[in-house]
């Protein structure tokens, strides 16, 4: 069974130096996820912290709010007009480089990944019958 070194300043929790076990790794983390009720000493001196009812509590109240980020930061780029709005159009196949708007209008495209109109070329048009 391979050793894994702990320092007392381990992000884990783990307090003292030692060398622990994949088992004892696994018992710390179980224990941090609430599987284990109280804290314990390893048979290598390290000790786990402690509640982690009390870390649940304390992780929960700091939890982030990612609806509400992104709803401010959606709010913030709408009002100060750098929000993105996509128009809803129909490419007009016969009417290169034409499209028909939502409201009925035609408006011309030298945006799309077919600006120069290869989509109607004659050898695309013979490979694709």
């Amino acid at each position: 069974m391979k050793a894994v070194a702990a320092t007392t300043t381990s992000a884990a929790g783990i307090v003292g130096h030692s060398s622990l076990t994949p088992e004892e790794i696994e018992k710390y983390f179980a224990m941090k996820k609430g599987v284990a009720s109280s804290p314990s000493v390893t048979p290598t001196g390290a000790t786990f912290a402690a509640s982690p009812k009390k870390a649940d509590k304390a992780e929960k109240d700091q939890q982030f709010d990612y609806d509400g980020f992104c709803q401010e930061e959606i709010d913030r780029k709408k009002s100060d007009k750098s929000y993105r709005y996509f128009n809803n159009i129909n490419r007009l196949a016969q009417s290169f480089p034409k499209a028909a708007t939502g409201s009925g209008s035609e408006v011309t495209v030298w945006c799309s990944n077919d600006y120069l109109g290869m989509s109607r070329h004659p050898v695309v048009i013979k490979s694709i019958k």
